[in-house]
């Protein structure tokens, strides 16, 4: 937020882009550790 107020409009733009970013890259990391865990739960509720 204290780009906005602070930056000039191409240092926000980049920060929302880096921000974007981020939040996909978070979603694809819990998804893989989402999907990783429940098939190593049920793996391991099979033995």
């Amino acid at each position: 937020m204290a780009l906005y107020y602070v930056g000039d409009d191409r240092l926000a733009a980049i920060a929302a882009f880096a921000h974007v970013g981020a939040g996909l890259l978070a979603t694809g990391v819990f998804a893989w550790h989402w999907v990783r865990g429940r098939a190593s739960a049920t793996r391991d509720r099979k033995h």
